[in-house]
Formats: structure tokens, C-alpha cells, sequence
């Protein structure tokens, strides 16, 4: 099942480069999307009733290998002219201020895209987590 899981999400990976390439070539060359909600993990601390995102990492522990790293997060950013136009970028999750190199992911969308608003959805369920993550 584990082999199956990486074959389809290395497809799908190809399949959306591939889309991505030909938008660039093709006459949407010139369409970009202003907006980026962007889910960097999975990960939760609160145990909401109306969402289960937090469960799936207790279902199959894999699945947290399965998030972006930071240098593949930079790369799909970089390799693209598809996010040119961006004027928002949503870091959401689970909870974002969960993931190590949160402030590395904001740093560089900020470094990259100087005029940029950089939201990050949250749920403040650890305020000193929270406070931590902003101030480094």
C-alpha cells in the first residue's frame, strides 16, 4: 500500500509540473494566480470536533514525511513563473507554528516577494508556541 501511495503522489507530482509547464509555454502564459493558500502541514494541536486534520498523522505516522521540506517548498516557488503575480500568501495547516522552519517558509516568501501580505492561519492553541514563532 506504501509503494502505491508514493507511485500516485510522484504521478500526481509530474502530472502538475507538467500543467504547470504548459501554462507557462501556452498563451496563459500571462495568468497567474494573486493568491497562495498553502497547507505546509497537517499537524494540529487542538482536537476540533468539526475537523479531523489532526487524526491523520495518528492513523498513518507516514504521512508527516510526506510534507514539503523547505528546500522542496523553495524549489516548486523558484522553478515557476506560474506565482509571479502573487500579492497574498496563506500559510495554513493543521497548525502551522507546529512545523520547525515556519519562520524559514515565511522568510523566504518574504524575501522573495517584497510587497507580498503573508498571512498564517492559526489556532493560538499555544500561545507561547505562537508568540515564539513570530518573534524569531
Amino acid at each position: 500500500m506504501e509503494d502505491n501511495l508514493e507511485k500516485l503522489l510522484s504521478i500526481s507530482l509530474k502530472q502538475v509540473n507538467s500543467g504547470l509547464k504548459k501554462l507557462e509555454k501556452e498563451r496563459y502564459s500571462d495568468i497567474s494566480p494573486e493568491e497562495l493558500h498553502f497547507e505546509i502541514t497537517h499537524s494540529c494541536n487542538s482536537r476540533c470536533i468539526m475537523c479531523d486534520i489532526w487524526n491523520q498523522y495518528h492513523h498513518d505516522s507516514q504521512l508527516k514525511k510526506e510534507e514539503l521540506a523547505f528546500e522542496e517548498i523553495k524549489g516548486l516557488i523558484d522553478k515557476s513563473n506560474y506565482f509571479k503575480k502573487l500579492k497574498l500568501v496563506l500559510l495554513s495547516g493543521g497548525e502551522p507554528f507546529l512545523r520547525e522552519d515556519i519562520a524559514e517558509v515565511c522568510g523566504y516568501f518574504i524575501q522573495k516577494f517584497p510587497s507580498i501580505s503573508l498571512g498564517i492561519l492559526t489556532n493560538c492553541f499555544d500561545t507561547k508556541l505562537t508568540l515564539d514563532k513570530i518573534e524569531e
